[in-house]
């Protein structure tokens, strides 16, 4: 039986979960189908129900003030879920203290880097994204990035483009595809970073190899695979749900 592994996944303290999935809701104008109250003790329930064993978890800090008590919360989560969680660390450009940041988050026991420049307002090829790739490089984490929205340019294919060129030996993780919401730009400019960290785009044979399944929880864990249809056999989804992880 095909292990599936959910490798993008948002998840708040229970106090303030709500209060977070209503400002996801806002942002985006609507969720599209959110059974998920935002919490760890939900999408593990949730997880189990659609046979899905192991969850990639981190948050978003908005304020530069949130990131260390975000990654606490995190590595806790990590701690209390038993094997089932992989945490990201969050951290937000404007932090005066970058590499204390990392330090503390990497002393906490997380695994990656999570940004999302159009949540957090800064262009993800500005020089304040670039201190943040260069410290990833520097500590070996990977870094998952929200990549694209029509509404704004924050994040889209042409900046993506920017960033790989620049650090070509960066671990980078563009979250859906390259460019949620302009794929066909995606598509476009981005197929010849294969070998950069990139996930290659649909109708790519090496883009089998480099996807992973994710849900984007709080939203329908059911529904993970949003965006353009994908036509891939048996062994592509092995590879999507979870070979690709190794």
């Amino acid at each position: 039986m095909t292990r599936i592994f959910d490798s993008h996944c948002h998840i708040y303290p229970v106090k303030v979960a709500q209060k977070a999935i209503e400002s996801v809701d806002h942002f985006y104008g609507g969720l599209p189908g959110c059974p998920h109250d935002g919490t760890a003790e939900t999408l593990l329930a949730c997880g189990k129900a659609e046979g899905i064993s192991h969850f990639i978890v981190h948050s978003v800090a908005t304020r530069p003030e949130q990131v260390l008590s975000i990654n606490r919360f995190i590595s806790e989560s990590v701690e209390r879920a038993k094997g089932a969680f992989t945490g990201l660390g969050a951290i937000h450009p404007d932090a005066d203290c970058l590499r204390e940041d990392f330090e503390q988050l990497t002393a906490l026991g997380l695994k990656g880097v999570k940004i999302h420049p159009d949540f957090q307002r800064f262009e993800a090829d500005s020089p304040k994204a670039f201190r943040i790739y260069e410290l990833c490089v520097e500590y070996d984490l990977p870094v998952l990035v929200h990549t694209g929205d029509y509404r704004f340019d924050y994040s889209n294919p042409e900046r993506v483009v920017n960033v790989l060129k620049a650090f070509p030996e960066l671990k980078f993780v563009g979250a859906h595809l390259g460019g949620w919401s302009v794929w066909d730009r995606a598509l476009s400019l981005l197929p010849d970073f294969r070998t950069s960290g990139w996930i290659p785009p649909p109708l790519s044979r090496g883009w089998m190899r480099r996807e992973l399944l994710r849900s984007s929880a709080p939203t329908d864990l059911s529904a993970s695979c949003s965006g353009p249809t994908i036509p891939c056999g048996p062994r592509d989804r092995t590879l999507i749900f979870s070979g690709n992880w190794t």
